[in-house]
């Protein structure tokens, strides 16, 4: 066929219930529902992910895509959640000066 020409390797997965389907870093996933579903989905991801967050942010600039995930957002949130003392604490806060002074 035409992906397998294009050197895509297509596979199919059938998910029965309690199983987990993991999509590794560049793989495109689509699914496809028939009868009656009820389902959910859960997007996670480790540090080792970061460098292909990155590598994806870069092709979005360069096709003026608008990325469904803020990165930096991501970053900085983790970063505020368990090493607070990177992005200023409160302490930090409490001794820095009301804007306007």
């Amino acid at each position: 066929g035409l992906l397998a020409a294009a050197g895509a390797r297509p596979c199919r997965a059938v998910q029965r219930p309690g199983q987990f389907v993991v999509t590794l870093p560049w793989a495109y996933h689509a699914g496809f529902s028939h009868g009656f579903t009820v389902a959910e989905a859960v997007n996670f991801a480790t540090v080792d992910w970061v460098p292909y967050a990155a590598a994806a942010a870069a092709r979005y600039r360069v096709f003026a895509i608008e990325s469904v995930v803020d990165l930096e957002h991501v970053l900085i949130e983790s970063v505020a959640r368990d090493a607070p003392e990177l992005v200023g604490g409160e302490e930090d806060a409490k001794a820095a000066p009301e804007a306007g002074q």
